[in-house]
């Protein structure tokens, strides 16, 4: 027997004495349904048209399903009111005929079963009154927290974020690339979790990076639209808390490296919360060294000379403006993994030993274009260029593993490993795999945002685990901040979820993501809850129009039937729900009633951005002209 399972949610929208209204989760277990025959079979539900009002003023809604397919008794209801969920699942498991119970700790609860359906009725105030409308989710709700704490107190654990940029959903072995060569990350799937519907909350580097840091969506925060440059007036605003800043202020030592691009000057991460950062804090195209553009001999940047920032200050302490070994003060990019490596160890190491626990963010160079290798890495992979590129990241890993069980703290650290964005197609195999997906970096289809994620934590983490449920860079802020007993701010919209649940033992915080296009005026350009993702807006970026998919490269285009995907059927968002049929008129309706909500509570900042550029910005050691190009640190 086959046993096909749905869930389907609705909302009634209803005046009541004190102006509450309620929203229904119902789902229905249907015997000997065909799952190639779904959406013939998909129930309706139907309210009771005599609500019950309450003396506390709660309303409930008698619900019944309707389908067609032969129940049980659907209309032999149980129904009890609670504010616990711990109450709630006992009340599902007495009956022994709950198949989903759910609870939200900031409405109250009420706990509806039947043996073939359960519904669980939360009440939310300012919901204005009308007509009964179907609704697949919820209105928007604050972030929140696991019912039950996973732990009885912070654990405290040390983080660390390996930071990968412009890397592809299926470029490490271990999601799927046959000849990438990434045993050390991969070694931390095999003793890990690999979170594979895991999205950045932006598809280029800037605005996920922002978001990386506050937890925050990036239309918030006002990085947009496109990335800050070494020369940006801009940046990350001083006034937003960081990781860094969060974690400091709990007793964390915090230090990080490599690239940071949310800003210079004023902008700088030393003035984010980092007690330490180390190395160039952009792109490699965005200043020139010794690295070369793929089969040329001009320099692979622009701007000024690379800069390595070193220490609490956020100073220069090493620059030259010709190209080393010729020039023997400038920057050797070529070598910076084996500096970097080697600040990680001295940081990490000092915090052990002052029995600190620390944070430490290390943002690689890799594999963004143009990408480099050692002499060591160069030519060690069958990827080529890429390969050797992501080689050196791999071994960058490796040395932390080593480093974390040398200093024996390997149990009580936390190990993230990530990506900025996808990979870019306008690169073409320079630009990395992004599997599947659709599509890479700068679009809203899924090769743009989901990345390949890790997380490491022995004891705590079960190994050779393969998280399904949605998960975004989002919610690092708000499980970090569990995890270390540091308090969320009030008042500030925080727009990541607890999911240290989820790392733990699989319990699911996160049902929803938004995609909001990084260009122009950071527009809402998709929506996704649970599988189904609707998408309003086409867009392509940073593609070549020879590409074979044209949907990757296409101008702007707002549409006017909204197209619907199920993206754990249609990961690639090949096959689109077609408008009208039963499947889409269910789920479709609700997806835009959620988004026009989105719309209409969202709050953009201004675009820092926009903003603008001067040259004087450029990290540079002294005061010169012509700027940046005369900068070089002057000989002691």
């Amino acid at each position: 027997m086959l046993e096909a399972f749905i869930v389907v949610l609705v909302a009634v929208v209803g005046a009541s004495s004190n102006g509450v209204h309620a929203t229904s989760f119902v789902s229905g277990n249907m015997p000997d349904a065909q799952e190639s025959h779904l959406p013939e079979l998909l129930p309706s539900v139907v309210f009771d048209p005599a609500p019950v009002s309450e003396s506390n003023g709660s309303v409930w809604y008698r619900v019944k399903l309707v389908s067609l397919v032969n129940l049980t008794s659907p209309d032999a209801l149980a129904q009890k009111n609670t504010t616990s969920a711990d109450d709630c699942q006992a009340f599902c498991a007495s009956l022994s005929l709950c198949r989903v119970w759910t609870y939200r700790p900031a409405f109250e609860t009420t706990c509806i079963t039947s043996k073939h359906i359960t519904a669980t009725i939360l009440n939310f105030p300012g919901v204005e009154s009308g007509s009964v409308q179907p609704m697949l989710v919820p209105p928007p709700r604050p972030p929140i927290f696991p019912p039950t704490p996973v732990f009885k107190k912070p654990p405290r654990p040390n983080i660390v974020i390996m930071f990968a940029d412009d890397l592809g959903f299926g470029d490490l072995n271990s999601f799927g690339h046959p000849t990438s060569r990434t045993p050390a990350i991969d070694s931390l799937a095999h003793t890990g979790a690999k979170l594979v519907q895991y999205y950045s909350a932006a598809a280029i580097c800037s605005p996920s990076r922002g978001s990386l840091m506050t937890g925050r969506l990036f239309p918030r925060l006002g990085i947009y639209p496109g990335v800050f440059s070494p020369l940006s007036k801009s940046g990350l605003q001083l006034n937003e808390t960081t990781l860094a800043k969060a974690l400091g202020s709990v007793g964390y030592a915090t230090g990080g490296l490599g690239k940071w691009h949310l800003g210079v000057q004023e902008y700088l991460p030393t003035n984010h919360g980092f007690d330490y950062y180390f190395g160039a804090p952009m792109t490699q195209n965005e200043c020139y060294s010794n690295i070369r553009n793929p089969g040329s001999t001009s320099p692979g940047g622009q701007f000024g000379p690379c800069p390595i920032l070193n220490g609490s200050t956020g100073e220069v302490k090493q620059q030259g403006n010709g190209t080393y070994p010729e020039d023997p003060d400038a920057v050797d990019m070529l070598d910076i993994d084996n500096r970097y490596d080697q600040a990680m160890a001295d940081f990490i190491t000092s915090a052990v030993a002052k029995e600190k626990p620390f944070f430490f963010y290390f943002s690689s160079h890799h594999t963004h274009a143009p990408q480099f290798a050692s002499n060591a890495l160069t030519n060690s992979t069958r990827r080529g260029l890429f390969g050797d590129s992501l080689a050196m990241l791999d071994r960058s890993v490796a040395r932390l593993n080593t480093l974390l069980e040398d200093l024996n703290v390997v149990n009580n650290t936390l190990v993230i490993f990530s990506a900025d964005n996808g990979g870019s197609l306008i690169w073409g195999d320079l630009g990395g795999v992004n599997g599947d997906l659709r599509c890479g970096k700068g679009t809203t289809w899924e090769g743009g945002h989901r990345v390949p994620t890790i997380a490491k934590w022995p004891g705590h983490i079960a190994p050779n685990t393969v998280i399904e449920d949605v998960t975004s860079s989002l919610d690092w802020f708000p499980t970090f901040s569990t995890l270390a007993g540091y308090t969320m701010p009030p008042g500030v919209a925080i727009d990541g979820v607890d999911i240290s649940s989820v790392l733990v033992d699989g319990q699911s915080t996160r049902d929803r993501f938004f995609y909001y296009q990084t260009g122009g005026t950071a527009d809402l350009e998709a929506a996704r809850v649970g599988p189904y993702k609707i998408r309003l807006i086409t867009r392509g970026s940073h593609c070549a129009n020879t590409y074979p998919d044209p949907a990757c490269y296409a101008p702007v285009k707002v549409l006017t039937n909204p197209t619907l995907y199920n993206l754990e059927r249609d990961p690639g968002e090949k096959l689109d729900i077609a408008a009208h049929t039963a499947e889409y008129d269910l789920y479709a309706p609700g997806l835009l009633q959620l988004v026009a909500m989105q719309k209409n509570a969202f709050v953009k900042g201004p675009p820092y951005i926009s903003q603008g550029t001067s040259p004087d910005r450029f990290p540079c050691c002294i005061k010169c002209t012509p700027m940046p190009d005369c900068c070089r640190c002057p000989k002691n």
